[in-house]
């Protein structure tokens, strides 16, 4: 008798730290899967801001152009195409 209650008791332990490490390892696995999508969110946001940037400093270019002669010719705003 007392070796049977031994046995189904250490059954007993045995599911349950299976079961927590079923849980650990989810949890695990879940918080690298946020991660990841916080981080691609991120890179992304930053990667649309310095495009914005990067688009307001040629419009400023292109403007002061535009401004400083009348009539930019050709040769100056192709010369600003290509550098870039």
């Amino acid at each position: 008798m007392f070796v049977l209650i031994v046995f189904l008791m250490s059954i007993s332990l045995i599911g349950i730290i299976a079961v927590q490490m079923y849980w650990i390892n989810n949890a695990v696995e879940s918080k690298k899967e946020q991660f990841k999508n916080d981080v691609q969110k991120s890179l992304g946001s930053v990667s649309e801001r310095i495009n914005e940037k990067e688009r307001s400093l040629f419009d400023k270019k292109f403007e002061g152009i535009i401004e400083n002669a009348v009539l930019a010719n050709e040769a100056q705003i192709k010369s600003l195409f290509f550098k870039k």
